[in-house]
């Protein structure tokens, strides 16, 4: 994964992707809670396969998104994604989390806004 700061982010973003990105290439970025929460064991795994594949097919970069050992990882290898897919793995949905610390609402509505301008392309956000 290539690191990038955003603002003062740590995002980690997948070879492919970053080079997408900096050539003008399209990149579409995927969700990763319907494959951790959304579909069942097995099949989630199929269907990110299904996305991704589906993104080449029109000639775009797939990028799924996810946060893993607490950094934010934009496009996963073929490991991440099994991680995102496996119950055993744990993940949490985030209404959890805010559910459960709502003292962490401004950080993690600041992380979506580096979110959103990581896909929108812009380098910094302010505060």
């Amino acid at each position: 994964m290539t690191p990038r700061v955003f603002g003062e982010f740590d995002i980690h973003v997948r070879e492919e992707v970053a080079g997408a990105l900096d050539a003008g290439h399209p990149v579409v970025a995927l969700e990763s809670t319907l494959l951790a929460h959304g579909l069942p064991p097995g099949r989630n795994r199929e269907v990110a396969g299904e996305l991704e594949a589906a993104v080449r097919r029109h000639g775009a970069v797939p990028a799924t998104v996810a946060v893993l050992d607490g950094r934010v990882r934009i496009g996963l290898d073929g490991p991440g994604l099994d991680r995102v897919c496996d119950p055993a793995a744990g993940l949490r949905k985030l209404a959890e989390l805010l559910t459960a610390h709502p003292e962490l609402g401004d950080d993690i509505r600041t992380n979506d806004r580096v979110l959103v301008s990581v896909g929108h392309g812009i380098d910094t956000v302010d505060d």
